[in-house]
């Protein structure tokens, strides 16, 4: 009879390495393609989230002098500063013998209000929440009612529409999140596992 001897070590790796991929190491790469997908919905979120621009404002010398933004001497080099940058900015200047101060507010409020929280689990699914912490945002997103004819000074005019239709700043995030997810995790896990490939 033949003498046959079997070396299992082989199996043995394998199932180390299985028990390795059924730990923390997974566990990192689904919280990993977790955190990516939330940023793929704030960038498409702030991408589609509008920005009136900036408006300029007269202030209170109080005011002016307690605010931390760039300060101009001359109003022509604030007014210059007003069509070539986003950031805000300050001018003090005279008019028939008072003085008077501007201010440059640039109002990306609720672009820059959305965030993400921290990646839980329950169960066997992850979950990220994201969301906008501008107070009215639903209202852009979802859209509203107003009452036409009421004036609104800080338009500098007067309503038309009864209604005025959302941007679906979230449902276009969430659309997008969708498309590269699959991608994501595809990447995440293939990283994981190159790890463990002979």
């Amino acid at each position: 009879m033949a003498d046959v001897t079997v070396d299992f070590r082989g199996f043995e790796d394998l199932q180390k390495r299985i028990a390795e991929l059924n730990s923390s190491t997974m566990e990192e790469a689904k919280r990993q393609s977790m955190k990516e997908m939330a940023a793929v919905y704030i960038r498409e979120a702030k991408k589609n989230t509008p920005v009136k621009g900036t408006e300029v404002r007269q202030v209170s010398e109080n005011e002016y002098k307690n605010s931390r933004v760039a300060e101009y001497s001359k109003v022509k080099d604030f007014n210059k500063h007003k069509k070539l940058y986003s950031s805000d900015a300050k001018v003090a200047y005279k008019r028939k013998g008072e003085r008077k101060f501007k201010m440059l507010h640039n109002s990306e409020h609720m672009r820059r209000s959305w965030n993400a929280g921290t990646v839980e689990r329950e169960g066997r699914e992850y979950k990220v929440k994201v969301f906008n912490t501008a107070s009215y945002a639903s209202y852009v997103n979802d859209g509203h009612r107003q009452q036409p004819g009421r004036f609104v000074p800080i338009l500098g005019k007067q309503l038309v529409k009864g209604w005025v239709d959302g941007l679906n700043m979230a449902e276009k995030a969430e659309k997008a999140t969708e498309r590269r997810s699959k991608d994501i995790l595809r990447r995440n896990i293939n990283r994981v596992l190159s790890r463990y490939s002979t």
